[in-house]
């Protein structure tokens, strides 16, 4: 599913669970700190998050924003597993992911 983020509208919270992987489609979106004072990273366009998160079950680690007006793609995290798992080369490079991600 489509969404649509005004500049600075949050994305996604630190601390809530993370339900999706996402991939910036249009825009960018600004990683905040733990305290959300300042910016740690920026995802650009075409760039994706939230693989460790939706696979690893945990929650948001920083809030992301988004900079400037941006749309994002949400894939649940059911959906996006059974595509992943779907697929031996995809399931493989997501295994070396979260063993680098340790």
């Amino acid at each position: 599913m489509k969404k649509y983020f005004f500049h600075k509208e949050v994305i996604v919270k630190r601390g809530n669970q993370a339900e999706n992987f996402l991939v910036i489609l249009r825009g960018k979106a600004l990683v905040l700190n733990s305290m959300g004072n300042k910016v740690f990273s920026e995802i650009q366009e075409n760039q994706s998050f939230g693989l460790i998160e939706i696979l690893k079950n945990i929650k948001w680690k920083n809030t992301i924003v988004s900079e400037k007006n941006s749309e994002v793609l949400f894939i649940p995290k059911e959906k996006f597993i059974k595509n992943v798992f779907s697929n031996k080369l995809l399931t493989n490079l997501t295994l070396n992911i979260l063993k680098m991600a340790k």
